[in-house]
């Protein structure tokens, strides 16, 4: 398909700033955070149901100067409400942007036709199994033992995962034509510090 047309398609939404409330929201959880941090560093040993534990439900106060300036490198409250503002709005964009690139990856799966070789599917699921592996292995969680606990077999997770591996299958060869024909490569010294990384 045309995949510069799909791309046009879609239209890039210019998210609104963050709203002051927004502000407000982020800056109370970190103070919340903050204050939670500062109870269990001077009482070590104390429980999170005591009843000297600081809740969610606590009034924090007006935010003043000198507590701004302990959550960032700020003079003053009001500047860490504009720094936290430009913050929330530049992941606004982000956020923005990323919704934009999985709809035109949608758009190109679906617009597109190919017969995949069953070994690149395969192969996708063969990818995704590692990966899942090693993400549970961060929550000191087997593979076997995930399978154990969910009572599912290896071949039924399989079976979940064919449907993704078959849209991330069919994008890479997308993207790989896409770049090839639009004469992209990555230069040598973006090469050499991946391999260095």
């Amino acid at each position: 398909p045309d995949y510069k047309k799909i791309g046009a398609s879609i239209p890039q939404e210019t998210p609104l700033p963050a709203s002051a409330e927004e502000v407000t929201k982020a800056i109370d959880e970190a103070r919340r955070e903050r204050r939670h941090q500062k109870f269990h560093h001077e009482h070590a040993d104390a429980s999170h149901d005591g009843p000297d534990h600081p809740n969610a439900d606590l009034p924090l106060g007006a935010l003043t100067d000198e507590e701004a300036a302990t959550l960032g490198k700020v003079s003053s409250a009001e500047a860490l409400e504009e720094k936290v503002g430009e913050m929330l709005t530049k992941e606004k964009g982000r956020a923005s942007l990323e919704k934009r690139r999985v709809a035109i990856m949608d758009a190109l799966i679906e617009k597109t036709k190919i017969d995949l070789p069953k070994i690149a599917i395969e192969s996708e699921l063969s990818r995704m199994e590692q990966e899942f592996a090693a993400d549970i292995s961060r929550l000191n969680i087997s593979f076997d033992e995930y399978l154990k606990r969910t009572k599912k077999t290896k071949e039924a997770l399989t079976e979940e995962w064919r449907p993704r591996a078959t849209s991330r299958a069919k994008l890479e060869l997308i993207l790989s034509k896409i770049a090839e024909t639009e004469k992209l490569a990555p230069e040598n010294t973006e090469i050499e510090k991946e391999i260095t990384h």
